[in-house]
């Protein structure tokens, strides 16, 4: 995303939901991942991350660095968790859906790391959605707008409403 006045990768964060698990047997118990109903990611790396999963997902440099935006570090999130399930050779056999909602269109690296997450587990049904933040980041322009924006508590309340998951599917 180019960098315009006001816009910044700390106010940009994706929303994931999954449900995923595993057609492959491990001993006697089948391999689970448990339900996230809902986990907010913004533009920080997750700690102690293989640099190998980093090589799974690169983002695509374009005048300005991207690698840490937010779709990215969710997906490096999931992936992490994904392998230490299934192994490094056995990504595919991950089955599930996962939701992202991202609050602004995704760029053209976010979408080749998406697209490079959907090659390591094309099993993994993906659904996404996103806003266009220049138009859901600032208050309403008409008056009928900004009361209805206001009385729900302002930009916090649009945060809150969120993080609460009232952007449901």
């Amino acid at each position: 995303m180019s960098e315009k006045p006001g816009q910044s990768q700390e106010l940009i964060m994706t929303r994931i939901a999954f449900k995923e698990s595993m057609s492959w047997v491990r001993g006697s118990e089948k391999g689970f991942l448990p339900h996230e109903p809902g986990r907010l990611f913004y533009s920080q790396m997750p700690r102690g991350l293989d640099v190998r999963i980093h090589e799974m997902l690169q983002p695509i440099f374009s005048h300005i660095n991207r690698d840490d935006h937010a779709e990215r570090m969710a997906l490096l999130h999931l992936t992490r968790a994904f392998l230490r399930r299934s192994g490094w050779q056995a990504s595919d056999d991950c089955a599930g859906w996962l939701r992202l909602y991202i609050s602004h269109f995704p760029c053209i690296s976010c979408v080749a790391v998406i697209c490079q997450f959907v090659r390591f587990f094309p099993a993994i049904r993906l659904e996404l959605d996103f806003d266009n933040m220049w138009k859901t980041r600032f208050e309403p322009a008409d008056q009928l707008g900004a009361e209805r924006f206001l009385a729900e508590g302002g930009l916090a309340g649009r945060r809150q409403r969120i993080e609460q998951g009232f952007y449901e599917w």
